[in-house]
């Protein structure tokens, strides 16, 4: 089974995603109500993480994972370098070492977060929340 997720860097991009397979097709209904996740494509690798049957599932290079209380995850900063891990019940399941983006994009009309930059760090704060975990199942917001 699909489901729909926009791209984290492009939000006018969005898709099908299937997780048995982890592969994308185009989607042209860009229905923002039906959006059930966010992805991104950065150096051949595949990051999504979307909701699928009152769960939240994270998809990461063919690892399909879901969220729950025995999947942590870590993200470390060291100078212009920052590292993802992801672990499940204390196993490491997923490593990626990417160059760090700057934590703003310099808007002073409309500032963001460093998670709206970073892809990995957005994942470990929802990882990490369960209020934020309850308000991407509910679909509040539109796009998780």
């Amino acid at each position: 089974m699909s489901v729909i997720v926009v791209n984290f860097e492009r939000a006018g991009d969005v898709r099908f995603f299937d997780p048995s397979t982890g592969t994308m097709s185009e989607c042209l209904d860009q229905t923002w109500k039906d959006t059930h996740g966010k992805f991104s494509e950065q150096d051949g690798s595949l990051a999504c993480l979307f909701k699928s049957g009152g769960e939240i599932h994270l998809f990461l290079d063919g690892i399909n994972a879901v969220v729950d209380d025995a999947l942590t995850t870590t993200v470390d900063t060291n100078g212009d370098e920052r590292r993802f891990q992801v672990f499940w019940k204390k196993k490491c399941l997923y490593e990626k070492t990417y160059p760090r983006k700057p934590d703003t994009d310099g808007n002073p009309f409309w500032p963001s977060d460093a998670e709206d930059q970073d892809v990995f760090l957005w994942i470990h704060n929802i990882v990490c929340s369960h209020e934020r975990q309850q308000i991407l199942l509910s679909g509040s917001g539109g796009t998780p």
